[in-house]
């Protein structure tokens, strides 16, 4: 690799952590191009030749941790895993330690919902990663043996999906609540299990 390639890959990479840092910190609203800049120690310019505005890098930094180390991080986390209900119980506290230790990750996805309230270019983003994040939950319950009618994978996948959404809603939770919520959550998710609720 050339030194002018390494160059540039490091601003790139730079400009993503600052990002991830400050929008996980104050969120998107109340973080500017110009922080940004500072953060990573870069001209201003290069933020928009990489990403074109500040919804692209905002897109891209939770492409990136969602999809691209959150979703490999998962699959090493829960490789030993040997059943569906052991896998959602280690899935469920693997979720919640995530939002106890990074809670910045949970902010920028929050911050990229709300707006794509406002913006519907984020709307088709967002969309785009969550179909990318269901088929990475899905390959996920596949690597760990998961055997099961497609409908029944959709709804394990759907069930994983919607603990990350919820902790991503409870932005407040603090340690004590999110240690009630590892213990009561999953109570709750057997009970969705057990079939009162899928209509068995």
């Amino acid at each position: 690799m050339n030194i002018q390639k390494s160059t540039k890959d490091n601003r790139k990479e730079r400009i993503l952590s600052a990002g991830y840092r400050l929008f996980g910190r104050f969120g998107y609203a109340h973080t500017s191009m110009k922080q940004i800049a500072k953060e990573a120690d870069v001209a201003q310019g290069l933020i928009s030749y990489y990403f074109e505005n500040k919804e692209g890098l905002l897109v891209a930094i939770v492409r990136e941790r969602m999809i691209g180390k959150g979703i490999p991080n998962t699959m090493r986390q829960l490789s030993e895993v040997s059943n569906k209900d052991e896998l959602l119980a280690k899935a469920y506290t693997y979720i919640v330690s995530l939002r106890r230790e990074h809670p910045e990750w949970f902010t920028m996805l929050l911050s990229l919902w709300l707006e794509s309230r406002l913006q519907p270019k984020l709307a088709i983003e967002l969309d785009a990663i969550y179909r990318e994040m269901q088929a990475g939950v899905q390959e996920v319950l596949e690597q760990c043996g998961f055997t099961g009618k497609e409908d029944e994978l959709h709804t394990y996948a759907a069930i994983i999906q919607a603990m990350v959404d919820g902790l991503t809603i409870r932005s407040s939770l603090n340690d004590d609540e999110l240690s009630m919520l590892q213990g009561e959550g999953w109570k709750g998710i057997q009970w969705l299990l057990s079939g009162r609720m899928l209509g068995k």
